[in-house]
């Protein structure tokens, strides 16, 4: 049955009085990531477009790889709480420590930290069925050596995220990411992403999956591996999803715009070791 006009126009003007509303939201966000990322801080949020140029940002050809891994999902949750921070949290640091070991091997590692941008849920549980998500630009920490230190600024960086999300309505989350994908949308597919920096470097992404096992016709599903797109000026992306026990981690790269990206498996295990080496003995 199609909608009333009426109830159609009631929608619309709706949507429209929530997006002026939202406008002084993202206006204060955006400030104050402003004055934050200009002062130098580097435990915030950063600002769009603020992330330095890496040879992982550059224009891509048509030539794609994938790069996967896994880590003990109860283990992560322990560094995350060693850190009174989330799995996630532990999955960004890892990122960013496997992501500087790859660009010194190549000699391009930039002295500004990369970015990721991590989406996260804002959905409320009385929210109605569908996804509402945020954004959160983090710095990777890839100017730190050690991983301890890395993890630690990545939880401080999540933390106010989150609070800085908390504090605005779900309609200016949506115009703040609209804010980072429209500009560099235009971009790509003008061709022209070269000409900014980018809104950030690597999208690190995790997706809870089933606890239990899975079967299909009676073959056990041993792993899974998610995939997700890379463009123009963004040409590595994270995504993980949580499966019976495990978290299960995918990248995808340009592997001839990339050269040695095939490697990065190993750098994650070794950050991911580091870490679980900062966790007390049993």
């Amino acid at each position: 049955e199609r909608p009333a006009l009426t109830q159609t126009l009631g929608d619309s003007l709706d949507a429209l009085l929530k997006q002026a509303a939202a406008i002084p939201e993202v206006s204060g966000l955006l400030a104050s990531m402003g004055r934050d990322t200009l002062s130098g801080q580097k435990d915030t949020p950063q600002l769009p477009f603020s992330a330095p140029h890496s040879i992982i940002n550059s224009e891509l050809d048509a030539r794609r790889g994938i790069v996967t891994c896994d880590f003990p999902l109860g283990r992560l949750r322990a560094i995350g709480a060693r850190f009174d921070g989330t799995i996630n949290d532990a999955l960004i640091a890892i990122c960013g420590g496997a992501l500087r070991q790859y660009l010194l091997t190549q000699n391009a590692l930039p002295k500004k930290s990369l970015d990721a941008g991590v989406p996260v849920s804002i959905k409320a549980d009385s929210a109605q069925d569908g996804n509402q998500l945020g954004y959160i630009l983090c710095p990777l920490g890839t100017d730190i050596s050690d991983p301890a230190k890395r993890m630690e600024r990545v939880v401080r960086t999540t933390r106010k995220a989150k609070r800085d999300l908390d504090h605005v309505s779900p309609t200016a989350n949506a115009d703040f990411a609209n804010l980072m994908f429209m500009p560099y949308l235009v971009l790509t597919l003008t061709g022209q992403t070269q000409r900014l920096p980018p809104p950030y470097n690597i999208t690190v992404s995790n997706v809870p999956g089933p606890a239990g096992v899975q079967y299909l016709e009676g073959a056990r599903l041993n792993k899974i591996y998610p995939l997700n797109i890379i463009t123009d000026g963004m040409g590595l992306s994270a995504t993980a999803i949580s499966y019976n026990s495990k978290l299960f981690v995918s990248v995808i790269t340009c592997p001839s715009r990339q050269p040695g990206i095939g490697s990065l498996d190993k750098y994650m295990k070794a950050n991911y070791e580091a870490l679980r080496d900062a966790l007390p003995r049993a």
